[in-house]
């Protein structure tokens, strides 16, 4: 059975948090080429490059990312608003197996068992958040990216990541609530209209499948839109949900699973 299972928004908050060890044990499960992954966006509350700062904190995730490389396993990475510049996380698997590691920088788009997908993060759908979409260019910039890759600044710029990371994510009080939502209740329906919206429009591109994640809205919605019939879910919010999404090739159809 050919399986794509699609997780975001994890926003991993360390080695001892619960969802990391469950997101290890899932990845442990897998034992063969017919699952293939796709990371889609904030896995981790911060995630910076390759600075050893991360890879030796979060060395049970990469682990098994070798493992599952030396399997056969297409992973693909895509870059949130809270994980980026991962680009560089391909020096890690250099040495890899029959698998492959792609980093996207803001979406990926496939076709399989005659069924077209496109995933994204999905922190682009709204164009009127100017001030974030300034941050974000502000934060994906050349220079940040260069210096971010190169080995002899990885540590301390790993360091003032992770520095930055944690405060902004709440750690400086030493814990962080696991209730956090993506949106204020009052904005969700005009957030969940903007998600869908952009939705119909990639189904009306071509797309039979449009999964995205960002707002943590457990969503789903099928369209009929300019005869073309498709499917939008949004994975959510894990840490709340419990669930990813999947996508299974053999029947081409869209579910949730338990993480």
């Amino acid at each position: 059975m050919k399986q794509s299972w699609i997780l975001s928004d994890l926003h991993i908050l360390g080695t001892d948090d619960p969802l990391y060890l469950s997101l290890v044990q899932k990845l442990k499960s897998i034992g063969s080429s017919d699952i293939s992954l796709i990371f889609a966006g904030d896995i981790f509350d911060v995630m910076v490059g390759a600075s050893e700062v991360f890879t030796h904190q979060y060395s049970a995730f990469f682990d098994e990312l070798r493992r599952l490389t030396g399997l056969g396993v297409e992973i693909h990475v895509i870059e949130g608003n809270h994980d980026f510049h991962l680009k560089s996380w391909g020096r890690i698997f250099a040495e890899g197996g029959p698998g492959k590691l792609q980093v996207h920088a803001n979406e990926f788009t496939f076709e399989r068992g005659g069924k077209k997908l496109y995933i994204a993060h999905g922190d682009l759908v709204d164009r009127s958040q100017v001030s974030y979409l300034a941050l974000r260019k502000f934060f994906r910039n050349r220079l940040l990216a260069a210096l971010t890759s190169l080995r002899v600044t990885q540590e301390p710029i790993g360091k003032a990541w992770h520095w930055v990371g944690k405060r902004a994510s709440g750690y400086s009080s030493g814990r962080r609530s696991t209730e956090m939502a993506g949106f204020e209740p009052d904005t969700l329906p005009q957030i969940r209209k903007k998600f869908r919206n952009f939705a119909a429009l990639k189904i009306l591109e071509g797309f039979d499948f449009v999964i995205l994640g960002h707002c943590h809205d457990l969503d789903q919605m099928n369209f009929q839109v300019g005869g073309r019939k498709g499917e939008y879910w949004n994975v959510g919010f894990p840490r709340a949900h419990k669930t990813f999404v999947v996508f299974d090739e053999t029947n081409g159809e869209v579910y949730r699973q338990p993480l």
